[in-house]
């Protein structure tokens, strides 16, 4: 077997040509197709097959790069390193893998080192990476999506458990409104007939005095005079007309909250595209999160009017309650003694409806701002906030109904969300044609 695959110098030639063994050894590496090279510690070439020669010496460039890389290897004790090379007619980019490995020979330090294209592993390799990188994206869409489709079957859920809790309230309402009305109206005709009977009666008492009544007779008008003053009737009239106006305005604020309950938790709103005025939505979603607002803040309404556009109206006003919240919470946490204010403003022009929701609350940090409308971050304590709520109002906004919601917070001060809604007019029937915006 020849050993022409290798470079040797005249003294290497002589040398292998008296030991067998280690000729022996060179023919074995000769027939690797892998560029193969001894070094001496100093890093000369001491001996090496003629697939290392062709590689480092494709160009002087190339040939320097390789050089460079071994020194670094053998001074940082590197074994393994990877390096490109792109020649001038490759539009491709190669990749190479260099092994070093030290090895001590009697008295002498040597380096073998072994280089191989790597091009088509390490494109695999790459590829593989990117599947994996997309994979791995796929699977946290589907997570979300099973988030969100959990999160709307709970808002319907949600949804017809409200309506069912506003109708039940609803019946009987009806027919207390109903009572109401006509006890208000029986004890406005009582009062009249009072207030002619004590007519009569001082007309009456007045008349028989000028004759001579009999003592009984006296003693009977006495009697009544003394019931009708221990009775108040006086005060009982004037206060009558404040408690039946009271009872009349509480019976019409019930109504008012059942009716936007039932707006609110409309099913049909939550799933379908329907005509949506934005400045109802707020002021049901106002009335359903009153409760929450009015302990810690004063609500400013600053509503313009706005066209009618087609939207999903319960995911909007998820989307209005979810800030309004978030707000409150915001000005709860600068302590119980302070009364916040929130803003409402809507506004449109000829493309686009506007609305902003505005606090002055304790804000968002600058630290966690890049982060509010990813999924599953919060800000809020443990058990208190699942970081789903900013990043599925996201998804109503901008995917959904090809809007854009935004804010701007300084920490400390409060903050202001802003939401673009672009104004659609569309027959019913072609509303399914941009359901998927």
């Amino acid at each position: 077997m020849s050993l022409s695959n290798w470079i040797w110098t005249d003294d290497q030639q002589h040398f292998l040509t008296e030991n067998s063994i280690v000729a022996s050894f060179f023919e074995s590496c000769a027939q690797l197709k892998i560029a193969f090279a001894i070094l001496t510690s100093n890093g000369d070439l001491l001996v090496h097959n003629k697939a290392f020669s062709e590689i480092i010496n494709r160009d002087l460039g190339w040939k320097a790069l390789l050089k460079k890389e071994i020194f670094l290897m053998r001074s940082m004790k590197k074994e393994v390193a990877l390096i490109e090379h792109q020649t001038k007619n490759d539009e491709k980019e190669q990749q190479f893998e260099i092994l070093l490995k030290m090895q001590l020979a009697e008295e002498h330090t040597l380096f073998i080192c072994q280089i191989e294209e790597i091009t088509e592993a390490y494109n695999c390799e790459s590829l593989i990476l990117d599947m994996n990188y997309q994979l791995t994206q796929k699977i946290k869409e589907i997570n979300q999506a099973q988030v969100k489709i959990l999160n709307q079957e709970k808002l319907v859920g949600i949804g017809q458990l409200a309506a069912g809790v506003a109708h039940e309230i609803n019946n009987p309402l009806g027919f207390v409104k109903s009572n109401f009305k006509m006890l208000d109206d029986y004890f406005r005709e009582i009062t009249k007939l009072l207030i002619r009977l004590k007519s009569e009666f001082s007309d009456f008492k007045k008349n028989c005095e000028e004759d001579d009544v009999t003592p009984s007779a006296k003693l009977f008008f006495e009697e009544i005079e003394n019931y009708i003053e221990a009775s108040d009737y006086k005060y009982i009239l004037e206060d009558y007309e404040g408690l039946f106006q009271d009872t009349s305005v509480g019976l019409e604020r019930v109504e008012k909250i059942v009716s936007g309950l039932r707006k609110f938790s409309r099913v049909d709103h939550m799933m379908s595209f329907t005509e949506f005025n934005i400045n109802e939505g707020l002021e049901e979603t106002l009335m359903i999160a009153n409760n929450e607002i009015k302990y810690d803040a004063e609500v400013i309404k600053d509503m313009q009017y706005v066209p009618l556009t087609y939207a999903i109206a319960g995911e909007i006003n998820q989307v209005l309650l979810n800030i309004l919240i978030n707000a409150v919470h915001a000005i709860k946490e600068k302590g119980k003694n302070f009364k916040g204010l929130i803003k409402v403003t809507t506004r449109s022009d000829e493309k686009y409806i506007y609305c902003e929701i505005m606090d002055n609350g304790m804000g968002i940090k600058t630290s966690d701002q890049e982060q509010i409308f990813m999924p599953f971050f919060t800000t809020k304590e443990v058990g208190l906030g699942t970081g789903l709520g900013m990043s599925i109002a996201y998804d109503i906004i901008t995917n959904k109904h090809g809007g854009e919601i935004s804010f701007i917070s300084e920490y400390g001060l409060g903050t202001t969300f802003k939401i673009k809604i672009p104004i659609r007019k569309v027959d019913v029937d072609t509303v399914d044609e941009f359901m998927n915006i």
